[in-house]
Parts: structure tokens; C-alpha cells; sequence
């Protein structure tokens, strides 16, 4: 998939540094609010519909350039259903490798990757998933 200036890329302050060339917008620690806040649905929409507003957009194909974005790409387009929203990582979230020889592949476990994960977040998510 080409990204053009036809695109708003919607991305991390890191990545809006890296790729000035592109068309970019910095979603202030949307990344870390999704992991946070993940199964808060309607505070995730009020915090997608500031960016959005936000970043002004006028292009017709939005670029979720974050693979945390893929997670809540529904609700961008909840929110924004007249725009097409790109998911460049959905290919590399659905296809990621990890080589680790600890890792079950039983019916019924679950495999939780996370950026900046403390111990207090995972020890939230654990209570989650033992309910």
C-alpha cells in the first residue's frame, strides 16, 4: 500500500518525527490510552473524536498508522463514517512471529503483547481475564 499526501496519517509523536516527509498527525499518547483504557469504550470514543476533530481532516483516506489504532479501528469509523480509514499494520498484527519457546498454544490461553506494560497494568488485565 502507497501512502501519498493524498493521506492523513494518523500516528505516534515518535513516527510523526521519524516520516516528516508524509502527511502527519501525532495522536498525543492515543497509544498508551488505548492500553489503559481498552475496554472503556465510550472514553476511547470521546478521546478519538478530540483527535479527529482535531487533526482538521480533509483527506478522504485516513492512515492509522499505529498498530494500537487497528485495536479501536471501528471506532474511528463510529466516529468519522465518511472517511476510509488504512490499516498498514493490521497485516503485521495478524501475522506477528514470536519466537519463544514458552509460549502455549493451547485452545484457551492468551498471548497479550504491550508497549510500556508495568506491573500494575498487567496485574489489571490479569484480574480481567480471571473473571
Amino acid at each position: 500500500y502507497v501512502i501519498d499526501s493524498d493521506h492523513k496519517v494518523l500516528c505516534t509523536k515518535l513516527t510523526a518525527r521519524k516520516y516528516k516527509q508524509l502527511n502527519t498527525y501525532a495522536c498525543s499518547s492515543l497509544a498508551r490510552v488505548i492500553e489503559d483504557n481498552f475496554f472503556d469504550k465510550a472514553l476511547l470514543k470521546r478521546r478519538i473524536a478530540k483527535i479527529l476533530h482535531n487533526a482538521n481532516l480533509v483527506e478522504e483516506s485516513i492512515v492509522l498508522g499505529c498498530t494500537h489504532y487497528e485495536l479501536v479501528g471501528k471506532l474511528f469509523s463510529e466516529i468519522e463514517p465518511n472517511k476510509q480509514y488504512v490499516l498498514p499494520c493490521k497485516d503485521f498484527v495478524q501475522n506477528l512471529k514470536i519466537d519463544k519457546p514458552n509460549i502455549s498454544d493451547k485452545p484457551g490461553d492468551v498471548l497479550m503483547l504491550a508497549t510500556l506494560a508495568t506491573k500494575s497494568y498487567i496485574d489489571k488485565l490479569w484480574k480481567i481475564f480471571k473473571s
